[in-house]
């Protein structure tokens, strides 16, 4: 989490059902860094009917459920990644 700020990523990929803390939570400490600007993409094998309102409400962009094909996370990244470029450019 550190390094978030430093690396300046335009996309973090984070699982909802991390070990010590769950990825919402974890999305709301990284987008109170002032000083890190990016997009959030939600992965979870847990989809329930309220999970993707939770995830928009705490600042993610995009939702994938697990199993995800490769294909898939590219083209999601991707996406999310022009996003935020435009975003920061424009």
């Amino acid at each position: 989490m550190a390094l978030a700020p430093v690396l300046c990523p335009s996309v973090i990929v984070i699982d909802l059902g991390l070990p010590t803390t769950d990825g919402i939570a974890l999305v709301e400490t990284l987008r109170s860094m002032p000083e890190l600007s990016c997009q959030f993409i939600a992965v979870t094998a847990y989809w329930g009917a309220r999970l993707p309102a939770l995830c928009q409400a705490a600042g993610f962009g995009a939702f994938l459920e697990k199993p995800v094909m490769r294909a898939e996370l590219v083209e999601c990244v991707s996406s999310t990644a022009r996003r935020e470029e435009r975003a920061r450019y424009h």
